[in-house]
């Protein structure tokens, strides 16, 4: 990340203060509080030193990506089908109930408490509004945020510096193909695995669940659905790995699919296009406006059915999109 290569900058890491006053302290002497990630419990310190620093935010996605109307957009078609109410629950976290004949049927214990929590989002929202600067994973969220969400964007691209070095990894033995990255209801699993129901060339998958805000009947939906259409064929990720054990499972999967809608798993299409392997995303997601605006080669979930071995990324077609996303995050780009 660039940022931290600037003269006389103070990369602060968690646990390296001992209290907030340490950390008032080092804002007081910077010009620039860069927060990595956005964070609510910032709030005391955003709000006392907005007048006299200059506060820029990183986000990643599900940092801001919650206060959006309208959560039910970033949800695939056969994930709302059959989670309707967790669907509906998170739009009614982030904006309260919208109609009385909802409010109506609410106990007045969880109508309180969606009440209470749905303020609190919004004066989240306020607390992000009034920064100098929100930067982006995706150049592609800055417009949608901007007009979504009514914050100040920077588009400066300092997220994530250049891809590692391309070490293609290439999977002779039929289409195996690894499902998003997390237990997240947005990355539509059940939608990725519709896609591929009756895709005769799949040798193996993928499900990486360690982590995420899945709810159990979710994951265990995702396996049930995962192991019914490729029994004996599917290989669940529970436990956390290193980066390196991580970077070598993933290796072993010549498909990434990535069927989120909103901004998600961007540092996994990395990974994915540093080991040469073949992208898949929505149709309709922020990934295929940026795999697109970069002119990479990529197959999006409502073509599932033309992917087979002959039309698979070549090595040739892989180099090509690794030197591309080189070139988008280098650091000569980023300083232009």
């Amino acid at each position: 990340n660039r940022i931290w290569d600037m003269p006389n900058a103070n990369y602060i890491t968690e646990g390296q203060f001992e209290n907030s006053e340490e950390l008032d302290s080092a804002i007081s002497e910077s010009s620039i509080w860069c927060i990595h990630r956005f964070y609510p419990g910032f709030r005391l310190l955003i709000e006392k030193h907005l007048s006299s620093t200059l506060i820029v935010v990183q986000t990643w996605g599900p940092d801001y990506l919650k206060y959006f109307p309208n959560q039910t957009q970033f949800l695939g078609e056969e994930t709302l089908k059959q989670f309707p109410n967790q669907a509906q629950f998170l739009d009614q976290v982030t904006w309260g109930f919208k109609s009385w004949a909802t409010w109506k049927c609410i106990h007045p214990r969880a109508l309180y408490r969606n009440w209470y929590w749905s303020k609190i989002r919004q004066r989240e929202l306020k607390l992000l509004q009034s920064v100098d600067a929100v930067m982006f994973a995706a150049p592609q969220e800055a417009t949608k945020a901007r007009n979504a969400l009514k914050i100040n964007v920077f588009e400066e691209r300092v997220i994530y510096g250049p891809p590692e070095s391309f070490a293609p990894c290439r999977q002779k033995e039929g289409i195996r193909i690894q499902i998003g990255h997390c237990s997240d209801l947005s990355m539509n699993h059940l939608d990725a695995l519709a896609a591929f129901s009756e895709h005769t060339h799949i040798r193996g998958v993928l499900l990486p669940i360690s982590y995420g805000t899945g709810k159990i009947e979710y994951v265990e939906s995702i396996s049930q659905f995962a192991n019914k259409l490729f029994p004996g064929r599917v290989e669940i990720l529970t436990e956390f790995l290193s980066l390196d054990e991580y970077h070598q499972k993933c290796s072993k999967y010549n498909v990434l699919v990535l069927a989120n809608i909103r901004q998600q798993a961007l540092g996994n299409l990395i990974i994915a296009v540093e080991q040469g392997r073949h992208i898949v995303v929505h149709q309709r997601g922020i990934l295929a406006e940026f795999c697109k605006s970069l002119g990479l080669k990529f197959t999006t979930l409502d073509q599932v059915s033309e992917l087979t071995l002959d039309t698979l990324i070549s090595e040739t077609e892989a180099e090509e999109n690794y030197s591309k996303l080189a070139s988008f995050w280098n650091k000569e780009t980023n300083n232009k």
